[in-house]
């Protein structure tokens, strides 16, 4: 008879975990500021001899992760780059020994929080990209003076801390003769750092001259805007129907004076663009027809301030452009080609409904029956007139705003149904039209 015999031994015990900043060490509740380095450190105190140490997380979304290290006096310590968003989350330790590498000790686990760090601000400049230089330091704001061991160095850091972009200068700024209490800074920093506190350190000066920085992303983004008589599809996409005018309209907050606007336009691996002053931090580009102006559209804003010249850019809008014709002539014939004919009564699609044109619009006349044979492809218009009914109908009755110049009848006019007994019709000099084309 076999007999087996088991041994239980309960699992070790849980390790330390602490996480050290170059400022705080937490060995809990660790709250932790974005752009600081941080280390997390696992230990454990045992006569027995550890085999390694294990770091389990998770950072973002992605796969958990797993570090292992061996252990050196019952310790490893792991280090990480500046805090993020996604370094938030749930880090655990734990340990085994060199006589069982498959047994675990007992997980410590930390919940890390990463908050926005505001330490640092740029004042007096119209911006919070561009200004003079103001370190919060126990509990209090004090501009920096300028000292030897300032550069462009920590300049850097400062514009990289506010998302500002990279430096583009820092100067001193003599304030006045009078001394004034600021903080001395003292710097080991590289350049590329995340935090100006993450690489030096400041204390209690007095000083009539101060540090000033100017960053790259000076500028706030412009906004750019689609103005036509048809509807917008959203924010970033618009769909225009052949022969309809817009404008776009590029703005920005007020912020600096004077500038301009470029406007780009890419479309088919060709860029265009036009150019025009900023009036009222705006300016306005106005397209008579959309028939080549299919793509992709942004609003780019420059200006020269501080002695640099700066561009911000606005989001992209795509236009796309449909030969969706919204008037036709009907003259009775059906055709097999789906062409359309240059002589008949007057159709309008107004709002989703295709309706006759009342000829009781006082404004109709021969000037806009010919926008209706250029915008049909069917040269110029010949004739137009009134056509009675016996009853009435519900129509369209027209309004206009034309001056008889523009390419599609209903980009500068309007309907509205009404009841009516009299139709318009229209012939032109075309014979066959071809949708869009003069």
């Amino acid at each position: 008879m076999w007999r087996t015999y088991m041994t239980c031994i309960e699992r070790p015990v849980k390790p330390f975990i602490t996480i050290y900043t170059p400022q705080h060490v937490f060995d809990e509740d660790p709250q932790l500021f974005k752009g600081q380095r941080f280390a997390i450190s696992c230990s454990t105190s045992t006569v027995l001899k550890i085999l390694s140490i294990r770091l389990k997380f998770r950072v973002g979304s992605d796969h958990p992760t797993e570090w292992t290290q061996p252990a050196v006096d019952g310790t490893a310590r792991f280090f990480f780059p500046a805090a993020e968003d996604a370094h938030r989350g749930t880090y655990q330790c734990d340990y085994n020994y060199d006589f069982n590498s498959d047994v675990f000790s007992e997980p410590k686990t930390l919940y890390l929080t990463v908050k926005e760090l505001h330490d640092v601000r740029l004042v007096d400049g119209f911006s919070h990209c561009a200004g003079r230089l103001e370190v919060k330091h126990q509990k209090e704001w004090r501009p920096v003076s300028y000292r030897q061991s300032w550069s462009l160095k920590e300049a850097a850091v400062v514009c990289s801390q506010l998302s500002c972009g990279s430096a583009v200068s820092t100067s001193k700024v003599d304030n006045s003769t009078e001394f004034l209490p600021a903080w001395r800074f003292y710097s080991d920093c590289d350049g590329s750092e995340h935090a100006l506190m993450d690489c030096g350190t400041v204390m209690e000066w007095s000083s009539s001259s101060t540090v000033e920085v100017v960053c790259a992303d000076i500028l706030l983004q412009p906004n750019i805007t689609f103005y036509s008589v048809l509807p917008k599809s959203d924010d970033q996409e618009v769909q225009l129907i052949i022969g309809y005018s817009f404008t776009i309209n590029c703005s920005t907050q007020p912020q600096y004076p004077g500038g301009h606007f470029s406007l780009i336009f890419n479309s088919l691996n060709q860029t265009h663009s036009q150019t025009q002053p900023a009036v009222n931090h705006s300016a306005l580009f106005t397209f008579t027809a959309a028939e080549e102006s299919q793509g992709n559209y942004s609003c780019v804003y420059h200006n020269f301030i501080f002695n640099h010249n700066y561009s911000s850019q606005s989001q992209s809008l795509s236009i796309t452009v449909t030969d969706f014709i919204d008037v036709m002539l009907d003259d009775g014939v059906i055709r097999e080609d789906y062409s359309s004919p240059c002589a008949g009564k007057l159709l309008v699609n107004y709002k989703g409904e295709l309706r006759l044109l009342s000829a009781e619009s006082t404004v109709w006349d021969l000037k806009h029956a010919s926008m209706v044979c250029r915008q049909l492809g069917c040269g110029a218009a010949v004739s137009t007139k009134s056509v009675n009914l016996l009853n009435k109908e519900i129509m369209w009755r027209f309004f206009s705003d034309c001056d008889g110049s523009e390419s599609a009848l209903m980009d500068c006019g309007a309907a509205k149904q009404w009841l009516s007994s009299s139709y318009v019709e229209v012939a032109c000099t075309g014979q066959q039209g071809t949708p869009g084309k003069k």
